[in-house]
């Protein structure tokens, strides 16, 4: 019993854990009755926050993925948009220096 009362106070529920401790003082024929309600309670516990460790691991994977993925969108963009400023440099280029080729011929 004390086992089980501590792990409701190592869980951060100290005052159902005092509660509980004093009802069984108040009522020690129900001790086996509150140990069996101290285990659901504990067993519910450690259920939810494997829950939330799931449910966290879930969204990181999630958030991972879509972080990865927006970061090679922007990367091919950036890749994309280079070829694009450069083609528009080298055009420009070309075309000035065509412009004076031409212009020089005559």
């Amino acid at each position: 019993m004390k086992f089980e009362l501590q792990l409701l106070f190592d869980k951060g529920q100290r005052t159902l854990a005092y509660q509980l401790e004093a009802m069984i003082e108040k009522a020690p024929e129900l001790e086996d009755d509150f140990d069996n309600l101290i285990t659901v309670i504990t067993d519910t516990i450690e259920d939810l926050e494997e829950q939330a460790e799931y449910q966290y691991d879930m969204g990181k994977d999630e958030g991972f993925s879509e972080g990865y993925s927006e970061a090679e969108y922007e990367l091919d963009s950036k890749v994309e948009d280079a070829f694009e400023e450069g083609k528009a440099e080298g055009y420009a280029e070309g075309y000035e220096d065509g412009f004076e080729c031409g212009h020089d011929n005559d």
